[in-house]
């Protein structure tokens, strides 16, 4: 499991780390997720911290990878 998640600062701020979620779709309008809105907790959000603070102007481009330990 690997992904790249792009986007782009709305402000100006530091950057501590990534939460990360995932959404699941059963069947036709059977699943669940655990955005950081959603208000059904199945399973958690987990936080992946950057080795160090970024500093973040608004509109700055964000990428980061994600990949499983082997």
């Amino acid at each position: 499991m690997s992904g790249t998640v792009t986007g782009r600062a709305r402000r100006d701020a530091v950057g501590h780390g990534l939460v990360v979620w995932f959404d699941a779709v059963l069947h036709d309008g059977v699943g669940f997720s655990r955005r950081t809105r959603s208000l059904t907790l199945i399973y958690g959000a987990g936080f992946r911290p950057f080795a160090s603070a970024v500093d973040l102007k608004a509109g700055d481009s964000i990428a980061v990878s994600l990949q499983k330990p082997a």
